[in-house]
C-alpha cells in the first residue's frame, strides 16, 4: 500500500498554549512525531497539515513537507479529518494518489517507528478490515464509574460492576496516536471509526497523550525510565 502520513498541527490551543512547540526533553514535541514518521519504512510520504508559521521551518529542517491548511479549517470545532481531506485533495491535484491515509497526531511523542510499521503491517494484513485505531487498556475500570446527583453517587453501569477488577471483562480505549484508513472510506466516513476497524494495541506508557503541561512531566519521567 502506498501510505500518507498526516501530522495535523492547528494554531493555538485553549488547554495548553503553543503545545506543539513545548520542550520535551530537550525536543520540541511535536519533533517526535516528525522523527518517528521519517523513521517509518513503511510510510509513502509525510505532510504537516498546519496554519502555523512557527512550524514552518521546523518541518523543513525534518524533511516534512508543508501543506498550508486554509483558515476556515483552523477552528477549535472543526474536525481534524477535514483538514486530512483537505491535505488529501492537495497532493491529489497535483497528481499523488494514495491507498490510505495515516493520521500521526502531535501529541502523542512516545509513538515510536515500530510502532508506525507494526500498526501498517497488521492493517495489510486485514484486507477486510477498512480501518485502524491505536488502543490501549483502561488504566481504571470503567465500569466502575459513578453518576452524582444532590451530592449523592450511585453505580452509572449497576452494582454488578463494583467486583474485583480481575473479574471485569478487558476494554480498551482509543489512545490517538495512530489511525489508519482506506482513502475511499475516510473520505467517506469523515472518521477512522468505520464498521471494521481493527485495534492495534499499545502499551500505558506509549499511550500518553500531552493535552496538559502536567502531562509533558509524566512523558519525561517515562522518556528516562529505562524499563
Amino acid at each position: 500500500m502506498d501510505i500518507l502520513g498526516v501530522i495535523p498541527a492547528r494554531k493555538g490551543s485553549k488547554r495548553f498554549k503553543n503545545k506543539t512547540t513545548a520542550i520535551l526533553a530537550g525536543k520540541k514535541l511535536i519533533e517526535y512525531s516528525f522523527e518517528a514518521a521519517n523513521g517509518s519504512k513503511m510510510l509513502k510520504k509525510v505532510v504537516l497539515s498546519t496554519n502555523d508559521e512557527k512550524l514552518f521551518q521546523l518541518a523543513k529542517k525534518h524533511g516534512i513537507e508543508i501543506i498550508e491548511r486554509p483558515d476556515e479549517l483552523c477552528f477549535p470545532e472543526v474536525p481534524s479529518a477535514l483538514s486530512i481531506i483537505h491535505a488529501l485533495k492537495v497532493l491529489g491535484d497535483r497528481g499523488e494518489k494514495y491507498d490510505a491515509v495515516m493520521l500521526l497526531q502531535p501529541t502523542s511523542p512516545l509513538r515510536t517507528s515500530h510502532d508506525i510499521d507494526d500498526s501498517i503491517m497488521l492493517f495489510e494484513k486485514n484486507p477486510n478490515a477498512t480501518s485502524l485505531f491505536s488502543v490501549c487498556e483502561y488504566s481504571e475500570p470503567p465500569h466502575w464509574a459513578l453518576d452524582m446527583k444532590n451530592g449523592f453517587v450511585t453505580p452509572h453501569f449497576g452494582r454488578k460492576f463494583f467486583v474485583n477488577s480481575e473479574k471485569l471483562p478487558k476494554v480498551y480505549r482509543p489512545n490517538g496516536a495512530i489511525g489508519i484508513s482506506k482513502v475511499e472510506d475516510f473520505i467517506k466516513n469523515q472518521s477512522f471509526f468505520t464498521k471494521k476497524t481493527l485495534g492495534f494495541v499499545m502499551g500505558q506508557k506509549k499511550s500518553i497523550d500531552i493535552d496538559y503541561e502536567y502531562d509533558l512531566k509524566l512523558a519525561e519521567f517515562i522518556l528516562g525510565d529505562p524499563k
